[in-house]
């Protein structure tokens, strides 16, 4: 048996062209025979499986989650959710995503990446936020997947509020809008209160001031009666003296009066000629002359100094209330403006403070509704693959080398039996009976 003629099975057991019987060494020895065709075909499987890596772009898959956004806010607060999911998938199953991202990458509306948007039901949830929408594409850059989905979310939102179905969420984002001016305006009330109260306080402080020049004023007029007393007081000391001066002047007086009144009633020597009779009453009618004066003086004194001693003592008890009447008034004075300047530091401090606050944070809970309100909620970040998910080359290689294999089996079957079978099929037609 020569080479060629190795692994051929032996004549006898050839089968018949008209026999469809075949056996598994049959077909092996058919492969073997035809092992160039069955190699070439599946290393040129290889090779194309190799080329398609290697010419195809590569694509990264892009995905992000959305679901229906909230669009209005109940009466007790709760978050309505105006879009259903099969209107959002609808959106993007109908290219509508198209003009916005074309725009955002600077591209026509028909080079526009495609979008999948899927979501898988959990329950009668469809009208609010339970289930969720995955967005997914495939581009050949990764920051371009990012820009396509979070575009397409931007498109969307401008829809919805164009879109005559979603004006519940401008009506509800200017309501709050304009809620949050008015609660801005009531800051800056505040803010004036709190400025008119320093400049009130203020006043109050220099009140306090003016009542200790007031105290000072009071003690000045305090030591001037005090003054008018030691003067008063000085004059009836001299008034004193005087009336002393007087009541011993007219005590000598009334006794030489009564000296001469003795002399003139005594009786006349005999030798004497009478002529000093007159000029002793001359002088006794002096003294008595000047006597009742000295008393009418001495009287007028003590009058004087009577009416000083009631005029000091009117005026000690004056001092005496001016001064309790004036610390009294002072002290009123004093808690009236001390009291009600604690009260404006309080409302000042405290109270301005409180209220702010409170505005304050009615303003940040506005903001995070606005912040929630949207036509699509985005959950979590857009994701995209550090790998490329297109083309899988290690897959394509193997696909299409198993697929040279089998074209190449078949095309190895088919020409070993129409090479067998050629004269079969080239010769002339049977004639028919």
């Amino acid at each position: 048996m020569t080479g060629e003629d190795y692994g051929r099975p032996a004549p006898e057991a050839a089968p018949t062209h008209g026999s469809d019987a075949i056996s598994l060494a049959q077909i092996l020895a058919i492969l073997w025979r035809r092992r160039a065709i069955v190699l070439g075909l599946t290393l040129l499987g290889l090779v194309a499986g190799v080329v398609y890596g290697l010419v195809v772009t590569p694509l990264y898959r892009g995905t992000a989650q959305v679901r229906p956004g909230i669009t209005a806010f109940g009466p007790q607060g709760g978050p309505i959710r105006g879009w259903q999911l099969k209107d959002i998938t609808h959106w993007y199953d109908s290219g509508l995503y198209a003009e916005s991202v074309a725009g955002e990458l600077g591209i026509e509306p028909a080079d526009c990446p495609l979008i999948e948007a899927t979501f898988i039901p959990r329950g009668m949830q469809n009208l609010q936020g339970g289930n969720v929408i995955t967005l997914s594409t495939l581009v050949p850059d990764q920051q371009q997947a990012r820009t396509v989905l979070e575009a397409s979310i931007r498109g969307f939102d401008a829809y919805s509020r164009a879109d005559s179905t979603s004006n519940a969420l401008a009506l509800t984002e200017g309501g709050l809008r304009l809620r949050m001016d008015g609660l801005r305006n009531d800051l800056a009330r505040i803010d004036t209160r709190h400025d008119l109260l320093g400049i009130e306080i203020e006043k109050q402080k220099a009140m306090l001031a003016d009542i200790e020049i007031e105290s000072k004023l009071n003690d000045i007029r305090y030591r001037r009666l005090r003054a008018e007393v030691g003067l008063r007081n000085r004059g009836l000391d001299d008034l004193e003296e005087e009336i002393a001066g007087l009541r011993e002047d007219h005590t000598l007086l009334q006794e030489a009066a009564g000296s001469l009144t003795g002399d003139m009633l005594r009786p006349m020597a005999p030798d004497s000629t009478g002529a000093a009779a007159p000029l002793a009453g001359q002088v006794l009618g002096d003294i008595l002359a000047h006597s009742t004066d000295m008393r009418s003086r001495m009287r007028w004194s003590e009058i004087m100094s009577d009416s000083l001693s009631y005029q000091n003592e009117i005026t000690s008890l004056n001092m005496d209330g001016f001064l309790l009447r004036s610390a009294l008034e002072l002290e009123q004075k004093r808690l009236e403006i001390s009291s009600g300047l604690i009260q404006m530091e309080i409302e000042r401090d405290q109270t301005l403070d409180q209220e702010r606050r409170v505005l304050e944070n009615e303003i940040r809970s506005i903001e995070v509704q606005l912040g929630m309100l949207a036509s699509l909620e985005k959950i979590g970040a857009t994701r995209v693959t550090e790998k490329p998910v297109r083309p899988r080359k290690a897959r394509a290689a193997i696909l299409l080398t198993i697929f040279g294999l089998f074209a190449s089996i078949g095309a190895a079957l088919t020409w070993d039996y129409l090479s067998g079978n050629r004269d079969v099929i080239l010769g002339p037609r049977p004639d028919r009976r």
